[in-house]
């Protein structure tokens, strides 16, 4: 049963995580329930769902009063996620080339190919490269067919994202930290 309730829940959500993957939100600012329930014109319940569902996925942390803030990646915590999202990318490719179906290797060699036509004109580090950066892991994962394994790359790459746009963020907000 979809309920208008879950509906706003998921509408609350879908927003928040938007602003916190561009960078909308700062690193370890507070998230106020009542202003995000005014901004996007509904109740703190779905609201506090929403956040509740964030933080369950690693995007915020919980506070001592209750509240929440958006979550600081330490330096080991990133570099966790880049050696999980290597280990699985590694079986990606691994179960795409023992499948060996024409398909497969089709899309193998496209991503290859499309990522070759970089090379003449290396686009800087910017947050425009981001997305496509993403979409190149999301179509290898699924290359191997298995979703599971794409959904779960998908989860890694949306919490790096909020530091790569500018990695000055990071930085920033760990300075404050101390």
């Amino acid at each position: 049963v979809y309920t208008r309730a879950a509906s706003a829940s998921n509408q609350a959500y879908a927003e928040i995580k938007s602003w916190i993957l561009i960078g909308g939100i700062p690193i370890g600012a507070r998230l106020r329930e009542e202003r995000i329930a005014e901004r996007l014109t509904m109740s703190r319940t779905p609201v506090r769902e929403a956040m509740l569902r964030l933080y369950g996925e690693g995007f915020l942390e919980r506070q001592s009063d209750g509240g929440f803030r958006i979550a600081h990646l330490t330096l080991a915590s990133l570099r966790d996620l880049y050696q999980v999202r290597r280990a699985l990318e590694t079986f990606a490719v691994r179960q795409t080339a023992a499948e060996c179906s024409p398909v497969a290797r089709e899309a193998l060699l496209g991503l290859r190919d499309e990522w070759l036509a970089l090379l003449p004109d290396v686009p800087d580090t910017d947050p425009e490269f981001v997305l496509p950066d993403e979409d190149f892991h999301r179509r290898l994962a699924m290359a191997s067919g298995n979703t599971l394994l794409a959904d779960e790359l998908r989860n890694i790459g949306e919490r790096i994202r909020p530091v790569l746009p500018d990695p000055r963020r990071w930085v920033h907000a760990h300075r404050q930290d101390r």
